[in-house]
């Protein structure tokens, strides 16, 4: 089976190092070990993490060009390689590659974004891959995607391996329960990094030398000055280089992690014990065997349907921390939800079978406007 996978970045203010580039990273470099993998990344410029990628990439860079060249450059290189399917990883991705297929009679699958800001059910897709429970129910209910393949595989990531030589980075480990959290700083994320100072505040009102650990790029001052507020002055507050660039290769000297999405499950693949944001933006639930399913649904998410009340959610996180006993079984728990749910080699069986019946796309008169609209997007945002 031959592979082409095509991923995007939208405009030049797109810095490429968002969590679905290591995402389709897991995903085509496990694909890649059975099969002939290329990835084709259309941007404006390399990334330095798709530069990461252990398989074939070819940049089709923009450099002003439109929507009509590149799709013309993709038609190219499909007709070229002449993969057995071609599988969209974004948004303008699929716009691209939806026109190639149609016009080179290749199959086509589309993997739609998470989340309810981003569902967009046009342009049509025959077959599409989703992350989350909540977006297969959502896509199920919309009657044009009556006749598509709806395929449910959640998000998985590559077990990391530790970079011994960054251990020493972070300062006073030993001297603290350290609660790391990784995410970009701006309002979007800042209610996770709220709950994990919530986390250290807790513990440490009940005697115990806690912090928080918040590690990310700096996207939003005012939300920066949100968290210095509401931190302490043990808490740790890492936005520069070195900590930010592969900051996962630092989770081993966490105590625990509060996470969502892809970075819950590279915890877990640390055996760590992982806590997830709450709806309600107050204080973290515990991933265990009475969380688990709920929250890996929502990838993780604060979307979760988690409801375990305030004094529950307060009381799993002082016991873990507590008792070295509970704490173990918990680190042994996450090792063990890694494995059955979370690793990136468990799901290659399914992709080969959605690859081996996806369809062609049919080309519309609806989606050629489309795709006329973003030509002259396109041609704006450059």
């Amino acid at each position: 089976m031959k592979i082409i996978y095509i991923i995007t970045a939208a405009t030049k203010r797109n810095r490429i190092i968002g969590g679905h580039y290591y995402s389709l990273k897991a995903i085509a470099d496990a694909m890649a070990k059975k099969h002939e993998v290329i990835t084709i990344a259309v941007m404006h410029k390399h990334s330095e993490v798709v530069d990461t990628y252990k398989h074939r990439v070819e940049y089709v860079l923009k450099n002003g060009k439109t929507t009509r060249q590149l799709i013309d450059e993709i038609i190219g290189w499909i007709t070229k390689e002449q993969p057995t399917v071609v599988h969209s990883f974004d948004m303008q991705a699929h716009l691209l590659a939806k026109e190639a297929c149609a016009k080179t009679r290749t199959s086509l699958v589309e993997t739609k974004p998470g989340g309810p800001k981003t569902r967009h059910t046009y342009p049509f897709s025959w077959d599409i891959t989703l992350f989350t429970q909540d977006d297969l129910e959502h896509y199920s209910r919309h009657p044009i995607l009556k006749k598509a393949n709806l395929h449910y595989i959640p998000n998985r990531v590559t077990r990391p391996t530790k970079k011994t030589e960054r251990l020493n980075e972070i300062p006073e480990t030993e001297s603290y329960f350290n609660i790391f959290t990784i995410n970009r700083v701006n309002f979007s994320k800042l209610s996770i990094a709220l709950q994990t100072l919530s986390m250290a505040r807790h513990l440490r009102n009940n005697g115990i030398k806690a912090r928080a650990v918040i590690i990310g790029r700096v996207e939003d001052s005012l939300a920066l000055e949100k968290i210095k507020d509401s931190a302490h002055p043990d808490d740790l507050l890492l936005q520069e280089p070195p900590y930010i660039i592969h900051a996962s290769e630092l989770l081993p000297v966490a105590d625990a992690v509060v996470a969502m999405g892809r970075g819950a499950m590279e915890a877990l693949a640390y055996n760590k014990p992982v806590f997830c944001p709450s709806a309600d933006g107050q204080f973290p639930f515990l991933l265990n065997n009475e969380t688990f399913n709920d929250a890996m649904a929502s990838n993780f998410s604060e979307r979760s349907r988690v409801s375990l009340t305030l004094d529950r959610r307060k009381e799993h996180c002082l016991k873990i921390t507590n008792d070295s006993d509970t704490y173990n079984t918990q680190c042994v728990l996450s090792s063990r939800l890694y494995k059955e749910f979370c690793d990136v080699a468990a799901v290659i069986e399914k992709y080969e079978k959605v690859y081996a019946y996806a369809r062609t796309p049919p080309s519309l008169p609806f989606e050629r406007q489309l795709m006329a609209l973003a030509s002259l997007l396109a041609s704006v945002l450059h």
